[in-house]
């Protein structure tokens, strides 16, 4: 196991062995941190730069990670990666798109082993873009592996593409043949708040104009805003509406001025993927505070000795140290040189928003760089000790330095 922590710390690799340190660690390890872990901006950039083939697979699934990381990957044009930002959970309807050009699209359909594990499922999205296919074939498949997935909000919009493609592709029998050994991908009661035209193409599916009048329909921004205010949406399910066929962009002006606050704060991270989300949609983390000038005294003592006291971290104690930081009552580089157990201590730092990252990854870089520096053996034995060390950081660096001095 590596502790989430160890993200502050490895934030601070010198180029110089960066590559030889990444590739050292656990693999197993590693996917676990990389794919679930909190990241930051500075331990992202390391990988990429320098993390092995297997690592940027498998921080490709993890949703701190932004759409411009994905499209870097994607420029690489290795078919793994491609195919991993296609299957990511937090990719976005420009970046299926864009793999469905690179990759065969027949490519991208599950295989049975993976159909046998969607039972429950909501991975409905992946066969958005394939019905969308020029290859009559992929969008049959797409099309019978998404009948057990019609209550999803993007299926709607994704039955009726296939229905247009096969109509365009192979002509009114193809779309009755599918309708017809599919029931399931019909609409079925009970369907509130189904638009008229949309009921009206599922039933005269052969019919060219109410399709595409129905696709207009669902592809509008103005209907996806109606969806988002439901107050019982999942982020699931917006994020199905948002990755479901449309032939238009994202109006933003109606986003910004149709959606309630909570609704533009539930979804501000599905904004935030989106080329073109403008800065009053995106996400604001509330857990940020303003960066100290200088130290902070709290007024009474006996509040000095309670936070003495918080430097011994534990997960009941960590929101107690939380509000401590961010009340500027704590500065992070005291907590840094004090905190104790270290995993605990960076844990807590991390989960604190960029801004307390920030000030603890400034108060790491100089004792990193004592400690460590560029010596490989003294980094990997800096990651391995942080799950069970009692000490702090500091003493963990001083200790993964004596360990492996010559």
């Amino acid at each position: 196991m590596i502790p989430p922590g160890a993200v502050l710390l490895l934030e601070q690799l010198s180029p110089a062995v960066a590559a030889d340190v990444l590739s050292r660690l656990a693999s197993d390890a590693m996917d676990t941190l990389l794919s679930r872990s909190p990241l930051t901006a500075p331990f992202v950039a390391r990988v990429v730069a320098h993390g092995t083939h297997r690592q940027h697979l498998a921080i490709v699934a993890n949703p701190s990670v932004g759409t411009g990381i994905r499209e870097r990957f994607l420029d690489q044009g290795d078919p793994e990666l491609t195919a991993a930002v296609y299957r990511s959970h937090s990719t976005t309807r420009g970046l299926q798109r864009r793999v469905r050009t690179m990759l065969p699209p027949a490519s991208l359909l599950p295989g049975p082993q993976e159909l046998a594990g969607w039972q429950g499922g909501r991975i409905e999205y992946r066969l958005y873009p394939l019905v969308e296919s020029d290859d009559c074939g992929t969008v049959v498949a797409a099309l019978t592996y998404l009948a057990p997935y019609t209550r999803s909000p993007g299926a709607l919009a994704a039955i009726l593409r296939g229905y247009q493609q096969l109509l365009r592709l192979s002509g009114p029998d193809a779309v009755r043949d599918i309708a017809g050994i599919r029931p399931d991908l019909q609409l079925r009661p009970p369907r509130e708040n189904v638009p008229p035209e949309v009921h009206s193409a599922f039933e005269n599916p052969t019919d060219p104009g109410r399709l595409a009048h129905a696709l207009a329909r669902l592809g509008s921004t103005e209907y996806l805003a109606d969806q988002l205010a439901n107050a019982d949406l999942s982020s699931t399910d917006a994020h199905s509406l948002l990755i479901a066929p449309r032939d238009d962009e994202l109006d933003w002006d109606i986003l910004s001025e149709g959606l309630p606050p909570s609704a533009r704060r539930h979804f501000a991270f599905l904004f935030a993927r989106e080329p073109g989300c403008p800065p009053q949609l995106l996400p604001v983390d509330r857990r940020d505070r303003k960066p100290t000038s200088g130290r902070a005294e709290p007024a009474d003592p006996a509040d000095r000795a309670g936070l003495d006291e918080l430097m011994r971290t534990s997960s009941a104690s960590a929101p107690r140290v939380l509000d401590a930081l961010r009340a500027g009552l704590l500065p992070a580089a005291d907590y840094v040189a004090h905190g104790a157990p270290a995993a605990y201590a960076l844990a807590t730092l991390l989960t604190g928003g960029p801004v307390l990252c920030a000030e603890a990854s400034a108060a790491l870089t100089e004792p990193t760089a004592r400690h460590l520096g560029e010596h490989t053996d003294a980094w990997v034995a800096a990651v391995k000790l942080l799950p069970d060390f009692p000490g702090t950081t500091h003493e963990l660096l001083e200790s993964a330095a004596a360990m492996t001095a010559p």
